[in-house]
């Protein structure tokens, strides 16, 4: 079989990647759809964009921490195959 080099966890660290690049894409295409036609964020009102921008960073946050967490474990089952 081709991909018998691949273990459990380089499967996860594949997952957890793009899982942390979804949701990276996901706040990326949200803040940019959130823009009028001259480049401003348009809100509903000053507490709807308080809480949206700290979710927002907490989701992107998250999102960056997932896509590092699963190049290290990717690199981490790449290294323990060979």
């Amino acid at each position: 079989m081709a991909l018998d080099h691949i273990s459990r966890v380089m499967v996860y660290g594949f997952i957890v990647l793009f899982v942390g690049a979804v949701l990276l894409y996901w706040i990326s295409r949200r803040r940019f759809n959130r823009r009028n036609k001259y480049g401003v964020p348009q809100y509903k009102n000053y507490e709807h964009k308080t809480v949206l921008l700290v979710w927002e960073n907490v989701v992107k946050l998250c999102g960056q921490v997932l896509v590092l967490a699963g190049v290290l474990l990717t690199l981490l089952g790449w290294l323990n195959s060979h």
